[in-house]
C-alpha cells in the first residue's frame, strides 16, 4: 500500500519510481497540481495507472528497497487476519496490547499513538459495551438531570 498524503510523499514516490516526468505530464494534461490534495484525489486513477505497472514489474524486495530509500510512505498490505494471527509487528509495537473484550475474548487493541516523555502512554482499552456511556452522555453532554434520564430508562427509550 502506497500513500500520498503530502507533497513530500508525492516527491518521494516520484523519486522511487522515476515518475517526475509522468507526474508533470498528468499535471499539464489535466491542468491540475498534484501538490494539491484534492487534485491528487481527483487524479488518483491516473496515478494508479502509472504506479501499478511499476510495482507489478518488480519484486516486493525491489519495491521495498526503492520506496524505503526515497522515504516514501508505504507498507506491505496485510489482511486483518494476517496481523492478528502470528504477525510479530503487533507484539513488537508498544502501541498494541492484548485486552479481554466483553463477549469477544482476548484480542489486540491499540493504545494511544502519542508518546510523551513526561507522561505514560495511555493503555489500550476494550471497546465500550452498547449503552455503557449512555447516562454519562445524557448528563454531561446533553445536560439532562438524573430524573430525566431515569424517565427515559423507564419509558424504554434508552437502556444502560
Amino acid at each position: 500500500m502506497i500513500c500520498i498524503f503530502t507533497s513530500r510523499q508525492l516527491s518521494a514516490l516520484a523519486e522511487a519510481g522515476g515518475f517526475q516526468e509522468q507526474f508533470a505530464a498528468i499535471e499539464r494534461n489535466y491542468e491540475m497540481d498534484l501538490k494539491n490534495e484534492s487534485h491528487r484525489w481527483a487524479l488518483r486513477q491516473e496515478l494508479a495507472a502509472l504506479i501499478e505497472p511499476w510495482v507489478a514489474s518488480l519484486s516486493l524486495a525491489e519495491v521495498s528497497e526503492k520506496l524505503t530509500q526515497s522515504n516514501a510512505l508505504w507498507a506491505p498490505y496485510k489482511m486483518p487476519r494476517e496481523l492478528v494471527h502470528g504477525d510479530p509487528i503487533l507484539a513488537e509495537n508498544p502501541m498494541f496490547e492484548r485486552v479481554t473484550q466483553h463477549g469477544g475474548g482476548e484480542m489486540w487493541s491499540s493504545s494511544s499513538p502519542f508518546e510523551f516523555t513526561a507522561e505514560e502512554r495511555l493503555p489500550a482499552m476494550t471497546a465500550p459495551r452498547l449503552g455503557e456511556h449512555t447516562d454519562e452522555v445524557l448528563a454531561d453532554i446533553l445536560g439532562l438531570s438524573s430524573a430525566a434520564i431515569g424517565k427515559l430508562h423507564d419509558q424504554g427509550i434508552v437502556a444502560g
